[in-house]
């Protein structure tokens, strides 16, 4: 009887095993259909955050490179406003005959007077749009700009002592924040000699 009970005993075991494993791998199979349901779904909207990353940065390029384009040339400060300071009527007469020039190629920025001059890159993608200066290929100074045809505005803040170069975030330079002290410059494209318009678009910002 002992050996029958044992018998019988071990044959409800292995069917409750054989029941366990069972539900075990359906359920196993459920998480797996799940799971891949899940992926599938997850994909698409995977290659759509990638196809757009990927669109903003050719766009972005597309912008650089046409404003590293249309940016190039002789440019002549008509005014130069800063922080504090007011010019004397000598300053602003020499601004007005177009004495105070700055070149710029696609690599660097001169001020022609004393042939001092710093390499730059653009971020046209910004709003508004950055130029950064450059020196051993570190940043020194950021600086925000607008151009439009001929004419092309540039609002370059202070580099301080500490911490991280800051561009501005306005051409006021009266709503620059206390200890902020941005330079506007305000330019004009110098024809060439024979009269003759620059190559290229006319208008950066549209």
């Amino acid at each position: 009887l002992f050996a029958v009970s044992n018998l019988t005993s071990g044959a409800a075991f292995g069917k409750v095993t054989l029941a366990e494993g069972a539900i075990r791998l359906m359920a196993i199979k459920h998480l797996t259909t799940a799971a891949a349901v899940t992926a599938a779904a997850l994909l698409p909207v995977g290659i759509l955050a990638l196809w757009t990353a990927l669109s903003l940065a050719a766009a972005a390029d597309e912008m650089n490179e046409k404003d590293a384009r249309l940016i190039q040339g002789t440019w002549s400060v008509l005014e130069l406003h800063q922080v504090g300071y007011e010019q004397s009527q000598a300053e602003r007469e020499h601004l007005k005959d177009r004495n105070f020039k700055i070149g710029i190629t696609a690599e660097e920025i001169a001020f022609l007077a004393d042939q001092s001059s710093t390499r730059y890159r653009l971020d046209a993608s910004q709003d508004p749009k950055v130029i950064e200066y450059l020196q051993d290929g570190k940043v020194i100074a950021k600086a925000i700009y607008e151009l439009k045809g001929d004419d092309l505005k540039i609002c370059i803040g202070r580099t301080p002592d500490r911490g991280e170069p800051e561009a501005p975030t306005s051409f006021d330079i009266s709503k620059a924040p206390a200890g902020k002290f941005p330079t506007l410059f305000v330019m004009n494209r110098d024809k060439p000699v024979n009269g003759a318009e620059p190559a290229g678009e006319a208008t950066s910002d549209e």
